[in-house]
């Protein structure tokens, strides 16, 4: 995995005035999201994204008001357990395919995050993307980049920034590469 030694040298060229404060919120939130506060207490805001959402995903079985008073709202074991199986927050969860196994549940972890990310910014999101593509070429960096970008586009909740991205890791290719040790 790049470390975010790498992830960061990467984020400065490509978003050179970005701080290296929030490059990092942005690698703990990808890496540790449980861990970004922040983050976190944007979700527990079920009105700040759920609306969105369900714009997205109408057919997903639960209601706003039913996350808040019943999963949200109750501190134990269980209701963690459902809380974490809803919002799949772990390690590179904005880039699982398919959480829980269903179709109507890809994306929400990418989802939520991305819509934080962007009520910062336009260079968080950018971050986000090339975080999530530096981590997939270190697993697959012997996959032609044609490749690569297929599978992260199928992996992913596109926003804009996803394009602006790629061409970056379009034009570096090689040298990031070269970071990653191949």
């Amino acid at each position: 995995m790049p470390s975010w030694k790498t992830h960061n040298k990467w984020a400065k060229k490509l978003i050179p005035n970005m701080p290296k404060k929030d490059l990092n919120l942005v690698n703990r939130l990808i890496d540790e999201p449980k861990k970004v506060k922040e983050f976190m207490e944007f979700f527990i805001e079920t009105s700040s994204w759920f609306p969105d959402w369900k714009k997205v995903r109408p057919e997903f079985p639960l209601s706003e008001d039913y996350i808040k008073k019943e999963i949200i709202s109750t501190k134990d074991e269980l209701h963690n357990r459902i809380l974490n199986q809803l919002l799949q927050l772990h390690h590179d969860s904005g880039r699982k395919k398919n959480p829980l196994g269903g179709h109507r549940y890809k994306g929400l972890a990418a989802f939520v995050q991305l819509k934080f990310l962007s009520l910062k910014g336009s260079g968080y999101v950018k971050a986000w993307y090339l975080h999530h593509f530096l981590d997939y070429m270190w697993y697959v960096g012997h996959f032609p980049p044609k490749e690569v970008f297929e599978r992260l586009r199928d992996r992913l909740i596109y926003c804009p920034e996803f394009d602006e991205v790629k061409s970056f890791v379009k034009k570096y290719w090689g040298e990031i590469l070269q970071d990653l040790g191949y």
